[in-house]
């Protein structure tokens, strides 16, 4: 897809949104969907009568994304079958061996907690989610309540970090930080002084 911000590329105008596109993408095609929204927005606001081009070609981007289900999406599907496989050895009905998955974007952690819930078969009760943009009480019920064996909660899909090596010993990053001293930061969140398990990170 060529977009009419590419031949202004010297110019240094587009690039912004074209790397950010390009991290979205990379994250889910749900994240995308919002950053395509956004931009569309955005540039009909600015172009009313609609003679963008742009805007036709992101449309037809967002519809295209908008077809992939979540069988489709292949770093999807292998998240489900590593968890529900033999060897990951995890499941929701063992109540001292809870999940955290990170993920860069927001669009993408609900996407996981929305999808997770149906294909694992959990309960809302059973899954978490947690970002920064949550309060410090919400936050600290959560981690309180991950941290205790009577618990129902069995998955934390985050985009906050915070130390959740009680009762947790597995950790998923769904997508990768660009920063990797952020990678290193997640791995530290169970990977810490007082985790009696051996640490098992997965990059899907």
């Amino acid at each position: 897809m060529k977009l009419q911000m590419d031949e202004t590329r010297a110019r240094g105008k587009g690039i912004l949104f074209k790397t950010s596109l390009e991290k979205s993408l990379f994250s889910s095609p749900a994240a995308c969907i919002k950053s395509l929204e956004a931009r569309i927005k955005k540039l009909e606001k600015k172009y009313p009568d609609g003679d963008m081009p742009d805007i036709a070609s992101l449309k037809e981007l967002k519809n295209a994304l908008e077809l992939i289900t979540p069988a489709d999406f292949s770093r999807y599907a292998k998240l489900i079958a590593l968890l529900k496989s033999q060897e990951y050895g995890w499941a929701p009905s063992k109540n001292d061996d809870s999940l955290v998955i990170f993920t860069e974007r927001i669009e993408t952690m609900r996407y996981l907690a929305e999808n997770l819930k149906k294909d694992l078969g959990l309960k809302d009760n059973q899954l978490e989610v947690m970002h920064g943009g949550m309060s410090d009480k919400e936050l600290q019920r959560i981690v309180d309540g991950f941290g205790r064996a009577e618990s129902s909660i069995r998955v934390i899909v985050a985009s906050e970090g915070i130390n959740l090596h009680y009762l947790s010993h597995k950790l998923i990053h769904f997508d990768i930080p660009w920063s990797l001293m952020v990678f290193q930061q997640r791995n530290g969140r169970i990977d810490r002084y007082g985790q009696h398990e051996q640490p098992d990170t997965w990059k899907k």
